[in-house]
């Protein structure tokens, strides 16, 4: 199968405060001004700046966190995190109805910044067994009969963050140079 995204969805990302919009091989973005067309393709441009050099160097590349989080609503509260979820066919044994998951979640509060990323993908054809990678952790779930869950800390993970987003970047590049918007 070729490698495509599925689906994007964000929260709380400038003026996109809950979208998620499913993605087919061609994507056209109509609407009028103000409506969010350029923030959705920025968070792909967000994306690519924090794999390719980290977080805050792409938060700061963006005027820092109040910039970059929900510029809407009530702002006696406003939103403490960002979050952003993709779902494509970035691995061997991924599909359409299997795809793999990506998610970033960005939080702020008065303790500083948090940050929870995980890459979840299947390892084999059929029914599978999920493998859950968030910060140094890696979790393989199995839902069969003897269902049970394996986790492997950083002494035991074989690859870096950096080697996981490999597959995830170089879709995310080749969507947005299809586009004319590549770096």
């Amino acid at each position: 199968m070729a490698r495509r995204l599925l689906e994007l969805s964000v929260e709380n990302f400038r003026s996109l405060r809950r979208v998620t919009v499913p993605l087919g091989p061609l994507n056209v973005l109509v609407g009028p001004n103000g409506a969010g067309k350029t923030n959705l393709l920025e968070v792909f441009r967000f994306l690519a700046d924090v794999i390719n050099t980290d977080l805050q160097p792409a938060i700061d590349l963006r005027g820092g966190f109040a910039e970059v989080v929900f510029w809407g609503g009530d702002e006696r509260k406003p939103p403490t995190h960002i979050q952003v979820k993709l779902k494509a066919t970035w691995t061997t044994n991924s599909s359409t109805n299997a795809p793999d998951e990506y998610s970033l979640r960005v939080g702020h509060t008065s303790r500083g910044r948090t940050r929870r990323e995980s890459f979840q993908f299947k390892r084999t054809r059929g029914r599978g067994r999920p493998i859950t990678i968030s910060g140094q952790k890696v979790s393989v779930v199995d839902t069969g009969a003897d269902a049970g869950q394996q986790e492997i800390g950083p002494e035991g993970t074989n690859c870096s963050w950096q080697q996981l987003h490999t597959d995830a970047v170089d879709c995310c590049r080749a969507h947005l140079s299809s586009r004319g918007r590549g770096r």
